[in-house]
C-alpha cells in the first residue's frame, strides 16, 4: 500500500474539499463556467471557494465564490465575490470583486479589511488587481468611456 501525504499548506492538508459539495445539487450542464471554475484555490492565505446555489433564471447559473481568511482560524470575508483578486500584508487584506459588467468586461470594487478583526477599512470603486503598501493600496483604476470601453491606469489610494 502506498501512503498518500498531502503537500504542506494545501487544501488537502487543511481538510478542505477542492470542489464544494454544493455542486452535487447542480442539475444540467452550465454554459458560462466549466470544471476549472469550480475548484477552490488558496492565494495569500485566503481561500477562494466557489459554491453553487440553485436559482432559476440566474445569469451566473448559480456559481458564487466566497473568500475566507485561512491564515489562522477560518474566517469568512466575502460571501459572493465574482472574479476575486486578492492581496495581503501583515496588517491588511484587499479583495477585489467584479460588481458590474460593461459590454463583456467586468468592473471591480476593491475592499480593504484590517487583518486582525476583518473590519472594513475602505471600499474603492473601479479598482482591480490590488497590491498593498504601507497605508495604501495600489491598483489598476478602471475608467469607462462613452462607448463602453474599460481602460485601466495605475493608481495609489491611501486608506
Amino acid at each position: 500500500m502506498k501512503r498518500c501525504t498531502p503537500k504542506p499548506d494545501s487544501l488537502a492538508e487543511r481538510g478542505i474539499a477542492a470542489v464544494d459539495p454544493s455542486f452535487a445539487t447542480m442539475r444540467g450542464t452550465p454554459i458560462n463556467f466549466d470544471g476549472e471554475d469550480v475548484v477552490s484555490k488558496m492565494r495569500e492565505g485566503l481561500l477562494l471557494r466557489p459554491y453553487f446555489i440553485s436559482s432559476p433564471e440566474d445569469p451566473r447559473e448559480g456559481l458564487r465564490t466566497a473568500v475566507d481568511d485561512i491564515a489562522g482560524k477560518r474566517r469568512p470575508i466575502e460571501r459572493d465575490c465574482t472574479g476575486p483578486e486578492v492581496a495581503r500584508s501583515r496588517t491588511h487584506i484587499a479583495v477585489a470583486c467584479a460588481i458590474e459588467q460593461v459590454a463583456d468586461q467586468h468592473v471591480y470594487r476593491t475592499t480593504v479589511y484590517r487583518a486582525s478583526d476583518l473590519a472594513r477599512v475602505k471600499a474603492i470603486p473601479r479598482c482591480r488587481r490590488p497590491q498593498l503598501a504601507a497605508g495604501a493600496v495600489r491598483c489598476a483604476m478602471q475608467t469607462i468611456s462613452a462607448d463602453g470601453q474599460v481602460t485601466t491606469a495605475p493608481r495609489t489610494v491611501a486608506f
